[in-house]
């Protein structure tokens, strides 16, 4: 137990020094131009909108079960106050159920449950910009969709689907469609730091191994955004946006602090159009930070709430086919979910 506790000081101890590390390199950072003060906008005459998805997942013997929603929200603002509130298709739109007989390893699986809720993501955020016409459209994840990292017939003709539903949404989108990622992991701004910046030696390796938001969250004050950078050095030659074309190379980056105890939330917009970053910081500002430890903004945390699906509701409809079928052998739990004991 004693060696157990000691493990714990040293991870505590070296937790505390990379911290120490990236405030040092925060510090020695604030000296070149990688921060802009944001004004926050008076939201005199705002539509923005805002697009999220839900997804609960189930395997049984015999069959696998996908329920999946989207709900879109728009909020209206007319000289600094909240107007109009409305749903799209509806405040609770009923779950799309897919059952899945074919084979698939856990990992297939799992991408395919993701894929069917981004996808019903992508569908309805084209039909929210077609049907509203917001001045931005709020998207809950990134704007780049993951890299495909299996290969069969069935992932890839998902995947092409899936690729086509981007494009279609990008065509009708351009200059409003904005990703915010709660929680990213990305290490871009680091990169171009290191790339543009001669830094010290003793700082390097705290640059080369702290991940963007780490940073930003010392070198940002609440109000502050960092200057934006393309999503990709080389957009021609990443995995995904060689897939888009053109629209590869005009995704832009950046990361915007709106509370103060909270982490910076990094903001994807497809324009690299300084005034259109500009625009869109201001009205981020205004519409998060509420609370001083959750700067996600306002209106993606309502879209979040209307698109959660309960567990309790794939429960229903396993005991609704239930009692249509009786106890089939297809119908039997997995072993790691229905332990006897």
């Amino acid at each position: 137990m004693d060696e157990f506790f000691e493990m714990v000081d040293l991870i505590a101890k070296k937790i505390k020094q990379t911290e120490e590390s990236v405030l040092k390199l925060s510090n020695f950072l604030r000296k070149f131009e990688l921060t802009k003060s944001v004004e926050k906008s008076g939201l005199k005459n705002v539509r923005i909108a805002a697009v999220d998805g839900g997804l609960v997942q189930r395997s049984f013997h015999g069959f696998d079960m996908i329920l999946t929603r989207a709900c879109g929200v728009l909020y209206e603002y007319k000289e600094g106050k909240l107007v109009n509130v409305d749903y799209y298709p509806n405040s609770n739109p009923k779950p799309a159920v897919s059952i899945i007989f074919t084979s698939s390893s856990d990992f297939e699986f799992a991408w395919r449950s993701s894929f069917e809720r981004q996808e019903a993501e992508i569908n309805l955020a084209y039909e929210v910009i077609k049907k509203w016409e917001p001045d931005f459209l709020l998207l809950d994840g990134s704007l780049v969709p993951s890299q495909l990292e299996i290969s069969n017939g069935v992932v890839n003709e998902l995947y092409r689907k899936w690729v086509k539903s981007y494009k279609k949404l990008f065509n009708v989108a351009k200059g409003r469609l904005v990703g915010a990622i709660k929680d990213s992991r990305g290490s871009r701004f680091c990169e171009e730091v290191s790339k543009k910046f001669e830094i010290p030696k003793e700082l390097v390796h705290g640059l080369e191994t702290v991940r963007d938001t780490n940073l930003l969250f010392y070198l940002l004050k609440v109000g502050e955004r960092s200057v934006a950078f393309n999503y990709s050095s080389n957009p021609s030659k990443h995995p995904v946006l060689k897939e888009f074309g053109e629209f590869g190379k005009i995704i832009n980056v950046f990361y915007i602090k709106t509370a103060e105890f909270d982490r910076p939330i990094r903001v994807e917009l497809l324009s690299t159009d300084e005034g259109t970053v500009d625009k869109l910081s201001s009205i981020l500002l205004a519409i998060s930070g509420q609370h001083p430890g959750y700067g996600i903004p306002s209106i993606l945390i309502e879209a979040d709430q209307r698109a959660r699906i309960k567990e309790s509701i794939i429960d229903t409809i396993y005991q609704d086919i239930f009692r249509k079928t009786g106890a089939l052998p297809s119908l039997l739990k997995l072993r790691g979910k229905d332990r006897p004991f």
